[in-house]
């Protein structure tokens, strides 16, 4: 398949698109070299998909213990004791 001056006026229409002379020779040129890439792709045969050679091993989670409440509330602008006070930003 190639791109001819008919098929790119009517891509150029549907695409809404308004090139000069040198851009429509030159667009037509690339897509052309598109379609002779794909030409050689079909004439490859096809063949299944490879089977994995490994499996995939997923790390083991592991409990670890979390960061101390009061240290971590030392930081924050205002806290009731427990929790963080945030302001309030919805009405």
């Amino acid at each position: 398949m190639t791109i001819n001056n008919k098929t790119m006026a009517d891509l150029e229409r549907k695409a809404a698109l308004s090139l000069t002379d040198t851009e429509r020779a030159e667009l037509t040129a690339q897509m052309n070299a598109v379609l002779s890439c794909l030409d050689v792709l079909r004439t490859c045969p096809d063949c299944p998909p490879a089977e994995p050679s490994a499996t995939c091993t997923l790390r083991t989670d592991q409990v670890l213990p979390s960061a101390d409440r009061a240290a971590v509330l030392t930081n924050a602008p205002e806290t009731d004791g427990t929790f963080f006070l945030v302001p309030r930003t919805v009405e």
